[in-house]
């Protein structure tokens, strides 16, 4: 088993992240983090489609705002939540004026049996 896992600006990018979340959940690591994970602020799933800059590259590709909610409840079966901040590069995503994500960090700690 896993003693650390880190998923670090990942989880919202994956085809299905709840699923992934549950297998993380479930693999009894140690600790988990999650950071620069984005989460909604309307309490659902949403998926978006992210812009990369034009001065980087050109590019667009699917991106998730995850339920902070339903992303907590999986993790807390198995898990502490030790801390929980936002992240040290602090994103917000927008539609139109309305603030509806931002990144997060999570640190989790497997519950003692």
């Amino acid at each position: 088993k896993p003693h650390l896992i880190v998923a670090s600006s990942v989880l919202q990018y994956l085809e299905n992240p709840m699923y992934w979340i549950q297998q993380i959940a479930s693999s009894h690591a140690d600790i988990v983090i999650f950071d620069r994970t984005m989460v909604s602020t309307e309490n659902r799933m949403r998926l978006t489609v992210q812009t990369a800059p034009p001065s980087i590259y050109t590019a667009q590709y699917p991106c998730w705002l995850l339920n902070e909610t339903a992303l907590l409840a999986i993790m807390l079966e198995h898990y502490h939540l030790v801390a929980q901040s936002r992240s040290d590069v602090f994103n917000e995503v927008f539609i139109g004026l309305s603030h509806v994500a931002h990144d997060q960090c999570y640190l989790f700690k497997k519950k003692s049996l």
